[in-house]
Formats: structure tokens, C-alpha cells, sequence
């Protein structure tokens, strides 16, 4: 006799033993976890705890905010201190907004006129006739202010 371990499969009857043996995948790597990041509080807005209130309460407040032109947070520290803060956001109002888009909207028409004007200055064949007639006209015109400049 021998001092090494006899096999498993010495012990086991030959019924038992599977025809094919399963071997775990080891080709599939595991992706790598992502460091968990924690949130550390502010000390600074520590002080304040949060506080429950009605929804009714919270609605009342959200209107005199909103009728202030401030943001919330805004709001209750003008209300706490008596300033809004250095960084206090206020809501634009619905004119300020559509003044916004009105403006942007005319920015790019305003470029387009731009591109236009470029092409017109680059000396380049104009294919379009009312651009050919606009482009002589607009010539005409500074060649009788240069003559005018000149005397």
C-alpha cells in the first residue's frame, strides 16, 4: 500500500461516474467592477435639517417664490437671512424666454443673410438672376459713393 489518496472515481461505482465532465468557461472575463464613488455631505449646508411640511404649505411657498422670481432654495434663504445669496437664480419670466428664442431665431437668419453676402463678395458666378441683378446694383451703388468720397 501506498501513503497517496486513492482517486474519487476509485470509490465511486462505474454507474455513477458522468460521461462527460463540465468544466467552468474560463474564457468569458468578468468585467471589472466599477468603483462604488460615496457622496460626501456638504458641512457647510450640514447645519439645516430637512424638514416635513404640508403639501399645502409646500405649494404656498413654491407660489411666492415663483412670484418673486426666485428658485426655492433662493427663496427660503432671502427669507432666513434677507439676501437672496451672491448666487440666487432668478426664473426668467415668459417674455424674457420667448425674447430668447425670438432672438435666436433671428441670429440665424442673420447668418444665413451672412453666408449670402460672402459668396456675393467672393467675386464667384452667381447662378440665381435676382442675386446678378442685386450684385450689380449694389456695385453701381459703391462705385457712385467712392466717386462721391473722392470730390
Amino acid at each position: 500500500m501506498t501513503d497517496a489518496p486513492e482517486p474519487e472515481t476509485a470509490r465511486m461505482p462505474a454507474a455513477d461516474i458522468p460521461a462527460v465532465i463540465h468544466l467552468p468557461d474560463l474564457t468569458r472575463v468578468k468585467p471589472e467592477r466599477k468603483p462604488v464613488r460615496r457622496r460626501v455631505p456638504d458641512p457647510r449646508s450640514a447645519w439645516l435639517p430637512p424638514t416635513r411640511v404640508s403639501p399645502a404649505l409646500r405649494d404656498k411657498v413654491i407660489v411666492e417664490a415663483a412670484a418673486t422670481g426666485l428658485s426655492l432654495g433662493a427663496f427660503i434663504r432671502a427669507r432666513l437671512d434677507g439676501s437672496p445669496g451672491p448666487r440666487a437664480k432668478r426664473n426668467p419670466g415668459p417674455d424674457a424666454v420667448l425674447l430668447a428664442k425670438v432672438l435666436a431665431e433671428l441670429g440665424k437668419s442673420g447668418s444665413n443673410l451672412n453666408q449670402i453676402a460672402y459668396h456675393l463678395n467672393m467675386d464667384e458666378e452667381v447662378q440665381l438672376p435676382e442675386l446678378r441683378e442685386a450684385l450689380a446694383e449694389q456695385r453701381a451703388a459703391v462705385a457712385t459713393l467712392m466717386r462721391l468720397l473722392e470730390a
